[in-house]
């Protein structure tokens, strides 16, 4: 029985430690804004279900202006980091990768 104990308190410890590595947000920076973008002109095809992003085939509301604008900075930090689009991690540097980026990078989505 002791070692059971021993097994919780070690999986507890553990579980305090905090956010991993890769679990971890990075803030968009509004010098890689480039203002001239628009959602309905230039995001609303790459975060669309068929999108080379395509955010919306695995979280609902991420093909609106709402629901970008309500979750930029996690959207932010896992298309720059390569987590997302999941098993596309050179998604980030491609053109529309790097679109989307900057377009996040903004202080005000429009």
């Amino acid at each position: 029985m002791p070692k059971l104990s021993y097994i919780v308190s070690a999986v507890l410890v553990l579980s305090a430690c905090g956010k991993s590595k890769d679990e971890s947000t990075t803030s968009p920076s509004t010098s890689d804004c480039n203002s001239s973008l628009s959602f309905t002109t230039d995001i609303k095809s790459i975060v669309s279900s068929g999108g080379s992003g395509a955010c919306a085939g695995c979280h609902p509301g991420y093909d609106t202006l709402s629901g970008l604008q309500s979750n930029k900075t996690k959207v932010y930090s896992e298309v720059s980091s390569g987590r997302m689009p999941e098993g596309n991690a050179s998604f980030k540097s491609s053109a529309d990768g790097q679109k989307l980026i900057s377009w996040l990078s903004c202080s005000t989505l429009k």
